[in-house]
């Protein structure tokens, strides 16, 4: 099976804490192994959204979908942190990483963030 998989789901393991903060992960298509720098840069990014709910957003819930379909490989990340603004909120490293990392591998980074809301962060790489 898919090390992202295995990773992914150490990392859940790791972070959840009852009553603190409670991670969901949902995987679906990794049966099989992806591209050594896709799974090792989609994995990198699922950490990086992790640490910047946990820094940032105040977050005790965060969910993890990752989803292969054809061609594609979707990581979504959302949490129930505090949120903010875009458009007051310059972007930090931990987003400039997730970016650069996306497109490294050619592929597109959305940010979904409104005060009050929490926060998703959907990220798709196209896959060989």
């Amino acid at each position: 099976f898919s090390f992202v998989k295995g990773a992914l789901e150490d990392l859940r393991s790791a972070l959840n804490a009852p009553g603190k903060l409670e991670v969901e992960l949902s995987i679906f298509g990794l049966e099989e192994r992806l591209d050594q720098q896709v799974e090792i840069g989609a994995y990198r990014m699922v950490q990086e959204c992790i640490g910047n709910a946990l820094k940032h957003a105040q977050a005790t819930e965060v969910v993890i979908q990752v989803t292969r379909s054809a061609g594609m490989l979707n990581v979504l990340v959302e949490d129930n942190g505090v949120g903010f603004d875009p458009a007051r909120v310059t972007e930090g490293m931990g987003m400039g990483n997730i970016r650069k990392r996306a497109a490294e591998l050619k592929g597109a980074v959305r940010v979904d963030a409104h005060p009050g809301r929490g926060t998703s962060v959907s990220i798709d790489i196209p896959l060989a």
